[in-house]
């Protein structure tokens, strides 16, 4: 009966070590997130986003006319007709075709 009772112990004390140890995981990594270098003390109020912080645009792909890749429009280069390429090589690609 007393090794049973001890191996209760042992569960229940393994137990509240895993519980613990979480709890202090996730203060960590809060505290990380909020660089806030505190001692793994809790977060007093969680952070909220500032008011002047915009959410950043969506990124919006377009196909190279040359070649047919996916690029982000912030990234192209413009050809001569109003084509859209992905880099120079491309650009001077469709050049060379359209003088034939």
């Amino acid at each position: 009966m007393a090794f049973i009772r001890l191996l209760d112990f042992a569960l229940l004390t393994f137990l509240v070590w895993l519980v613990w140890s979480q709890v202090i995981r996730g203060w960590r990594a809060a505290n990380a997130a909020s660089g806030d270098h505190g001692h793994g003390a809790p977060p007093s109020q969680p952070r909220q986003p500032s008011a002047t912080a915009t959410a950043p645009e969506p990124v919006t792909l377009v196909r190279c006319s040359a070649c047919g890749v996916h690029v982000p429009s912030g990234r192209t280069l413009p050809g001569p007709a109003g084509q859209i390429f992905c880099s120079d090589g491309c650009r001077a690609r469709a050049g060379a075709h359209q003088t034939i």
